[in-house]
């Protein structure tokens, strides 16, 4: 009896340590996701100062040609 529930115990850490590894799988995709969606919305961000900033500066050649 005692060596069937020392095999039970062993199995069990077994489990154990297989859910602990893959839970640290999901929380390194998780992160990584994280990671790269910050990425990609600084790079919208960027992409839309660049689009304002262009505006502003065609807008202003636009408004100093006119004064001329």
């Amino acid at each position: 009896m005692i060596y069937y529930q020392k095999l039970r115990v062993e199995e069990k850490k077994k489990e154990v340590i297989e859910s602990m590894i893959e839970k640290k799988k999901f929380e390194k995709l998780k992160e990584r996701y994280l990671i790269n969606l910050m990425n990609e919305i600084k790079q919208l961000e960027n992409k839309e100062l660049d689009r304002v900033v262009s505006y502003k500066i065609y807008k202003g050649i636009g408004d100093r040609s006119g004064r001329d």
